[in-house]
């Protein structure tokens, strides 16, 4: 299910919406989404710094609820008015938290670090381009990729998600090592 520019334009006529053309076009294409989450998937379990979401169980006993869940606040991000977003940023990384605080008092202190933060970050720029091209039969402009690098890193940033590279070549170096 595709969401046209003309869906978006039409939901909210008025109100610049966050992100660009490209971001919402990656995320407002159901395809794409599955190759994201499909691709990020695969690589999250293998990277220990995201073990902590194992924590709840939500994700091994129901994957089709949790990739609902977290599909819906991305799909929300992308198709809301700007200044809505800070809000909802703020709201992702508080139930992030809330997590952090419950798995505390259970195994004793554990923080989400900003490495586990940037690993998802760095999955879901990486296979929102790959899966962007495959659908598209085209590479991505560099200007493009750019763009929708920084959609992505102003969500990190208003996650309060420390670190994240200020750039897209020094994304590319820092994802570089991060798959070695």
């Amino acid at each position: 299910m595709k969401f046209t520019q003309r869906w978006w334009k039409w939901k909210c006529p008025v109100t610049r919406l966050f992100g660009s053309e490209i971001t919402r076009t990656i995320w407002g294409d159901a395809e794409n989404i599955l190759l994201i989450y499909a691709g990020a998937a695969a690589e999250f379990a293998l990277n220990p710094e995201n073990h902590w979401l194992f924590y709840t169980g939500k994700l091994p006993s129901d994957p089709l609820r949790r990739f609902e869940k977290t599909l819906r606040y991305q799909r929300q991000l992308f198709f809301m008015p700007q200044e809505a977003v800070p809000a909802l940023a703020r709201h992702i990384k508080h139930i992030h938290s809330d997590v952090e605080k419950k798995r505390s008092r259970e195994q004793g202190e554990i923080r989400i670090s900003d490495q586990a933060y940037l690993q998802v970050f760095s999955m879901l720029i990486e296979y929102g381009i790959l899966g962007y091209e495959y659908l598209h039969r085209r590479r991505m402009t560099q200007e493009e990729r750019e763009t929708y690098f920084n959609d992505m890193r102003s969500i990190a940033l208003m996650m309060e998600i420390r670190d994240f590279p200020g750039d897209y070549r020094r994304y590319l170096t820092r994802r570089t090592r991060m798959v070695v």
